[in-house]
């Protein structure tokens, strides 16, 4: 081997090995979240319990805001506003008969707003995984009926009134969010929210062995899908 001939190899000895490492590259699916805080806006589908008197809001459309910030990797935590129009029925009657339900003189409006702050447990951590991050989450705040008086629900004695007023509210779910971009996100999630239904004084006597509470608490379910940026 002359002097030429071993000059060359000399030269091409690295850019094999170059080329070798480049080829033998494997890109994660994983992909750090850059933002550590976002907001967003969604709709949401409301499915309320009625309780055991029918008397609780009926299922509903809403539009909800949320606003979230980055603690360590996998946690977040979150403040959510979810507004949702519409309506309730209106009893009047005494039970004096085991299961036996009011009369419905009708329905009332009512304006569903629940506020929640909420903990957010990110499962593939600070990162996603080909731009998806499932997470879970529990939080508490209050469901309250911002609607004005209804005269249809003034006309009831106040003793078998039914009337939502302001409730704890816990919940409990479960989500997943989609990256696109580093900066824009789209997330659906599903949650179940307790909180409690209260009944008047003439809804807590009776016959037999079925009596109504003064209150009992129900489960909410909540399916939401919506758009958020970060920053």
């Amino acid at each position: 081997m002359n002097a030429r001939m071993l000059a060359v190899l000399v030269l091409l000895t690295p850019a094999a090995g170059v080329s070798d490492a480049a080829g033998q590259r494997i890109d994660s699916p994983y992909r750090f979240v850059e933002h550590s805080q976002g907001a967003g806006i969604y709709g949401a589908r409301v499915w309320p319990s009625t309780g055991r008197l029918r008397l609780g809001p009926h299922t509903a459309t809403g539009v909800g805001v949320r606003y979230g910030i980055s603690v360590s990797g996998p946690l977040t935590l979150e403040l959510d506003l979810l507004y949702a129009p519409t309506t309730r029925s209106v009893g009047d009657t005494i039970l004096t008969i085991p299961d036996s339900l009011p009369t419905i003189r009708g329905e009332a409006d009512m304006n569903l707003l629940i506020a929640t702050g909420s903990v957010r447990f990110n499962i593939t951590g600070g990162r996603t995984w080909h731009g998806l991050q499932p997470y879970a989450q529990f939080g508490a705040g209050i469901a309250t009926d911002i609607a004005p008086s209804s005269a249809l629900a003034d006309s009831i004695p106040a003793n078998a009134r039914v009337e939502f007023g302001t409730s704890f509210a816990g919940q409990l779910g479960a989500g997943l969010e989609w990256y696109p971009s580093a900066r824009w996100s789209l997330r659906v999630d599903a949650r179940n929210a307790l909180w409690k239904l209260k009944y008047p004084s003439a809804f807590q006597t009776g016959t037999g062995s079925r009596l109504v509470p003064a209150d009992e608490w129900e489960g909410n379910s909540i399916l939401t899908a919506g758009l958020s940026m970060h920053f």
